[in-house]
């Protein structure tokens, strides 16, 4: 009667060894995806931010354009957004 004991408890660890191991590879698929899914929004959150550099660096500039051209201001000034234009030239995101 030892015998069946142990047989019966035997099969019930192997069976609980193979639950363990199926929820094992559940776990990890799910700690993958998590980890996908984190460099995805991460990568995409960059590129927003990118694209809004860029985007601020383009009305800067064309704000700048637009000052030379249109309004009157002094010498001095006109320098000054003629070296910043040639800075942000430099960037090449204009």
């Amino acid at each position: 009667m030892t015998k069946i004991r142990k047989n019966k408890s035997t099969y019930s660890e192997l069976e609980q060894a193979v639950k363990n191991r199926i929820n094992y590879w559940k776990r990890i698929k799910d700690l993958q995806e998590a980890h996908e899914t984190k460099v995805k929004n991460i990568l995409f959150r960059n590129n927003i931010l990118r694209a809004q550099e860029r985007a601020n660096y383009q009305n800067e500039y064309d704000r700048l354009r637009s000052e030379i051209a249109f309004t009157v201001v002094p010498q001095q000034s006109i320098n000054n957004i003629k070296d910043r234009i040639k800075q942000l030239e430099k960037l090449q995101i204009v």
